[in-house]
């Protein structure tokens, strides 16, 4: 009896130890979370990301970022977006702040989120520089790449 209480023990720790690998290493990878009802892509920064949408469709990228020092994510433009066929549209974007605290601190959490529409079927690498914009000539403090396929 002891035995296998001692074997169902180690069987438990194993499959523990196994659901926390998997959950780090998916986190490590980077993980994009989409939203089933408006379409919103949660990306991981500095982590390898892919979204897949369809033609016709707005969707929004959410990214984190702390809006209260001053570093915002832009769009760096390059001949995907800027050529006369682009496979999608930069729209806009707009800020969600997460404190609890009235007025927020300096360096309180939040996210962005950059809309999109999807015009065309094709494939881009959309990057991302977080920067601060009265710092133009300085290199950003984060670049971040995704990869977007509009079927």
């Amino acid at each position: 009896m002891a035995g296998l209480k001692h074997f169902q023990l180690k069987l438990f720790f194993a499959f523990g130890f196994c659901i926390i690998s998997f959950l780090v290493l998916a986190m490590g990878v980077g993980m994009v979370i989409e939203d089933q009802n408006s379409s919103t892509f949660t990306v991981s920064p500095g982590a390898e990301n892919k979204i897949s949408v369809l033609t016709g469709k707005d969707f929004r990228i959410k990214i984190e970022s702390n809006i209260t020092t001053g570093f915002t994510w832009n769009v760096k433009e390059n001949d995907d977006l800027k050529n006369d066929d682009p496979v999608i549209q930069y729209l806009g974007k707009k800020s969600e702040e997460e404190h609890s605290e009235e007025p927020p601190m300096m360096g309180s959490p939040g996210f962005e989120i950059l809309k999109f529409k999807a015009l065309r079927p094709g494939t881009i690498t959309l990057i991302l520089e977080y920067r601060r914009p009265w710092e133009k000539t300085e290199k950003p403090e984060k670049v971040q790449k995704i990869d977007i396929t509009v079927d």
